[in-house]
């Protein structure tokens, strides 16, 4: 079956569980690409109240206005949990049958609009996680690959098993390779310029040291990260302070024992993936940042971040806010 678009998912999903100030904060043009899109039908009745509260300014706001809001949705509530639970069927349906016969070892293959069917249609309980010790990054500075220190380069997406295009690296100039540690293994990847830009602020370079000893004990560990460290040149120490909202894998579906996931993630290159630890959780990041006119996608976040062996219950790296 055709799934979804991202923002699709996400508007369904707030209609179907009745959040109106949801709806109400989608643009006219966006509801009515759903309304052809998705009922195929431009003129049913709901889409009309809901633009005509939109025509109404803030300001002016009348008990007809909320009324006619609140009938609208209540309106389209069964069509679009109707809808939503197609989708779920399909996905759990795809995801059994990937399960049978795997062996040890096996993996659930999942992309970015199966994903958002599942966390639209189930509704899981978001979750609020922010980083309280800073790590380091690398600098990217120009968009010749090379430019990165073999060192960091050589070790991008091991945790994860990601490959990382080249267009997808030259592209976010002005950002950072994150250099941080999971146990004793590297864990470097390429931060999106707007998430570095609109998360991070750079501290004090010994504030590493200082306030993550354990992680900094171990990065310099790591053949050659010792020298980069020292010299510091195209390093900074840098702290996440937006927190981020996260879902569960668990609160979506159970892996058999012995399979992990693996997460398509066109967006950091065509063969771009994510594989889950077996045997342990995991968490999802998922959010849409901008649309075009047709309501598709232009710029989203959607990554998995693995579940810490220090701290069970945590995606690595952070802390419940």
């Amino acid at each position: 079956m055709t799934f979804l678009t991202v923002a699709q998912s996400n508007v369904l999903g707030s209609l179907a569980r009745g959040d109106a100030l949801a709806v109400e904060r989608a643009t006219v043009r966006n509801l009515t690409a759903v309304a052809k899109r998705v009922l195929g039908d431009p003129e049913d009745p709901w889409i009309g109240g809901i633009t005509n509260a939109h025509a109404t300014a803030a300001a002016e706001r009348s008990a007809h206005y909320e009324t006619g809001l609140q009938r609208s949705v209540a309106a389209f509530q069964p069509k679009a949990r109707a809808l939503l639970d197609q989708h779920l069927d399909a996905v759990s349906n795809s995801i059994e049958r990937q399960m049978v016969g795997q062996p040890q070892g096996g993996f659930v293959e999942l992309d970015q609009l199966r994903l958002g069917a599942l966390i639209a249609a189930i509704n899981p309980p978001p979750q609020r996680f922010a980083k309280d010790e800073p790590v380091f990054g690398w600098r990217i500075t120009s968009e010749n690959v090379d430019d990165i220190p073999e060192p960091i380069r050589s070790r991008l997406g091991i945790v994860d098993k990601t490959e990382y295009s080249e267009k997808y690296l030259k592209g976010q100039v002005g950002s950072v390779v994150t250099i941080q540690m999971k146990g004793t293994t590297p864990d470097f990847y390429p931060q999106q310029k707007s998430n570095f830009e609109g998360s991070y602020v750079v501290v004090p370079f010994d504030e590493v040291a200082k306030k993550n000893p354990r992680m900094y004990a171990r990065l310099r560990a790591v053949p050659e990260m010792a020298e980069l460290i020292n010299r510091q040149t195209g390093l900074v120490a840098m702290l996440k302070v937006k927190p981020a909202t996260m879902f569960r894998l668990s609160d979506l579906f159970a892996i058999s024992a012995g399979l992990f996931l693996r997460l398509h993630v066109p967006a950091w290159g065509p063969d771009s993936k994510q594989d889950s630890t077996p045997g342990k959780d995991a968490f999802f990041v998922y959010e849409v940042l901008s649309m075009d006119d047709h309501w598709r996608t232009e710029e989203a976040h959607y990554y998995m971040v693995n579940e810490s062996d220090e701290h069970p219950g945590r995606p690595i790296g952070y802390v419940p806010v």
